[in-house]
């Protein structure tokens, strides 16, 4: 597991295969109010064959079978190298893994794809600081609606790690927040008055 090729920080199985099976044994299938888990594997390597030693590892794991109890305990998505996640989806079925897609106007449609990992500055000038413009939060708007009227879902990477770009994806419905500032972030969701 690393981001770059200078920071290895361990293996997949380890860091996170092996504690999330362990915590998903623990609770059973779901938890009572449905949350899942949701793991999020980004292939940075270009090589197809990493996808073989991926299947034969996830499929050690009832959680990553489709036909096994603990099923809808996970959603694992595959984001990252575009041709590499695809084919992995698109040739092993019997493993509940989906991809995202990084690019918004040539994929929506194909069903593979569940969500979308769109990079905020190609889309939006907004840096997070005092308000959004009117015409980028129309058009943020547009984009999440249209992307959940098609049963998918939304995250963006980039952003601005700012209470003012959290307070914006919830108030459009953004479906996943990534933040550096996880800490901050809970505080911050915990302080909310939900409605």
């Amino acid at each position: 597991v690393s981001h770059t090729n200078t920071s290895y920080r361990g293996h997949l199985k380890e860091l996170y295969l092996d504690p999330l099976h362990q915590r998903i044994s623990q609770i059973g299938s779901i938890y009572e109010d449905g949350t899942i888990f949701l793991l999020w594997i980004d292939i940075k390597d270009t090589n197809s064959a990493i996808i073989e030693h991926l299947y034969r590892l996830l499929k050690q794991y009832p959680m990553a079978d489709k036909q096994s109890q603990y099923k809808n305990s996970v959603q694992i998505i595959l984001t990252g190298n575009e041709s590499v996640k695809k084919l992995f989806v698109s040739r092993y079925h019997d493993l509940n893994v989906t991809c995202d897609s990084n690019t918004l106007s040539s994929t929506f449609s194909e069903n593979i794809y569940t969500w979308y990992a769109l990079n905020w500055t190609e889309y939006f000038q907004w840096t997070g600081k005092r308000y959004i413009s009117a015409d980028e939060l129309t058009s943020v708007e547009e984009m999440v609606t249209k992307i959940h009227h098609e049963n998918k879902k939304i995250r963006f990477y980039n952003v601005p790690d700012s209470q003012e770009y959290w307070r914006l994806a919830l108030h459009v419905g953004i479906d996943l927040i990534n933040s550096d500032r996880v800490d901050d972030l809970a505080q911050y969701l915990r302080n909310i008055k939900w409605q």
